[in-house]
């Protein structure tokens, strides 16, 4: 009978052992995208399409009752030639910019350009025409003091649009001819802004175990005025941003990672969305730089026997690290 009750009772935790010290299992690796942030990415990325893609989205309702849609995304008497002739504009190819006549009696800017769009939408045009231009030469003011990655996608976005008029619209012409006007030069930034939105919850998603901070991240990214307007404006300055998001999403997936394979791969991306972004402007070259330091001092501090990286609830550590051999002789006997 007592052998029985001492058989069934629990075993008692070694002298000067805790429990928890003594009985130390391994969590499961937390996942970082489940069905949750599934849809917290797709609802932000909608949003953030629709505002960019359709913005002024204004209320018509008050300015004609019963008469058409209660909302609307077009401006009417607004100029939509460089005469400033007035008609209606819609979506992102509002704002348009009249031209107003400079000492030779030509219209500036010519085509309805809003600020830096005199300059890199048409280099772009250039670029994809292969028109001989000489920078020093007045009859050419080619503007090219960043790398020309960010303006060839802006010229992508001239000639896709381009495409789409003379494939569904019957409208006849050069595809970047076609697609040269405000709304060609603005579609590359758009889907790159909309895309720094997911991009910023993912990393959010990655720097913090919080879903509430990526969330937060992410919406401050998709209402954030500067965010907004680098969306809708025919400027490099979006691109850069994007690649440099997605070279410090990729950094973490690098320190983060649990296996061989997955710390190369992950850098290898780092490496080639680095140089991508450094081709679009030279800004990414301080992301580079940052990405660097960290990535030295986490070798010269693993030298030291000391660890590095964000710290995680329920990760486990690589075979070598300081954190995964104190807990491997918590788990052995002594």
């Amino acid at each position: 009978m007592g052998g029985q009750l001492s058989s069934a009772r629990a075993p008692r935790t070694e002298p000067g052992r805790s429990e928890t010290t003594q009985a130390s299992p391994l969590s499961a690796p937390r996942s970082y995208c489940d069905r949750i942030d599934l849809f917290a990415l797709l609802g932000l990325t909608a949003v953030a399409f629709v505002l960019r893609f359709f913005s002024p989205i204004l209320p018509d309702f008050f300015v004609h009752p019963f008469q058409g849609p209660w909302i609307t995304d077009c401006v009417k008497s607004t100029p939509v030639n460089p005469q400033g002739d007035p008609g209606t504009l819609c979506g992102l190819a509002y704002p348009f910019n009249r031209g107003y006549a400079d000492a030779n009696g030509q219209l500036s800017p010519p085509n309805g350009q809003v600020f830096d769009e005199v300059y890199f939408p048409v280099d772009a045009y250039i670029d994809f025409k292969n028109t001989q231009c000489h920078p020093h030469s007045i009859f050419c003011p080619y503007f090219d003091p960043e790398p020309p990655l960010a303006k060839e996608i802006i010229g992508a976005g001239e000639w896709g649009y381009g495409w789409y008029r003379a494939t569904f619209q019957g409208a006849h012409g050069s595809y970047i001819d076609l697609g040269f006007n405000t709304f060609g030069w603005r579609i590359a930034a758009c889907l790159f802004g909309t895309l720094c939105v997911p991009m910023m919850y993912l990393l959010g998603r990655r720097l913090l175990p919080n879903r509430i901070f990526a969330l937060a991240a992410a919406t401050l990214v998709c209402f954030d005025g500067m965010f907004f307007i680098q969306s809708r404006i025919g400027m490099i300055d979006i691109f850069p941003i994007f690649f440099i998001l997605a070279s410090y999403f990729l950094f973490l997936v690098h320190i983060q990672s649990r296996s061989f394979n997955t710390s190369m791969l992950s850098l290898v991306a780092l490496g080639t969305v680095l140089g991508i972004g450094m081709a679009s402007k030279w800004i990414v070259l301080a992301a580079w730089a940052s990405i660097v330091f960290l990535l030295v001092m986490r070798i010269v501090l693993r030298s030291v026997d000391i660890e590095f990286g964000p710290s995680r609830s329920g990760s486990t550590s690589c075979p070598g690290t300081r954190s995964s051999r104190e807990a491997s002789s918590r788990a052995s006997p002594t």
